[in-house]
């Protein structure tokens, strides 16, 4: 296989890609590629590459335990407004699930496409945005 289209590397590094699994084959395979990704990686966008930091043979690490997100796409309906910390980060050899704990005590699993990072700013606003109990 030739090798992976910097486009697809960049994006990979930012999280907007995922590789499919002949370039996941590939990355495994070839130095010159991982270390495309790995630069990417070490400017700041998404960490650092390697085994168990981020980047498990092109599956980036979307996010780590701690963070802020709220749900995307179609399944956003049930989280209105909802604003969750990541608890706990799984991979499985194939993709990342992220288990997120919300303020109400609700507790859900998804995918890293499911999830967005919430700004500092969303945070302060929806927390003004809920009811005092």
């Amino acid at each position: 296989m030739r090798h992976i289209e910097p486009s697809r590397l960049f994006g990979a590094a930012e999280g907007r890609v995922e590789f499919n699994e002949n370039e996941r084959e590939h990355l495994k395979n070839c130095e010159e590629c991982s270390r495309v990704v790995e630069n990417a990686c070490a400017t700041g966008k998404r960490g650092t590459s390697g085994r168990g930091s981020g980047n498990e043979y092109g599956m980036l690490q979307r996010f780590s335990r701690g963070n802020k997100v709220y749900v995307i796409g179609p399944i956003a309906e049930n989280y209105l407004r909802a604003i969750g910390t990541v608890r706990a980060v799984t991979f499985d050899g194939n993709v990342y699930r992220y288990v997120v704990e919300f303020e109400d005590s609700r507790t859900d699993t998804f995918f890293g496409f499911e999830l967005r990072r919430a700004s500092s700013g969303e945070y302060e606003r929806h927390s003004r945005m809920r009811p005092e109990v």
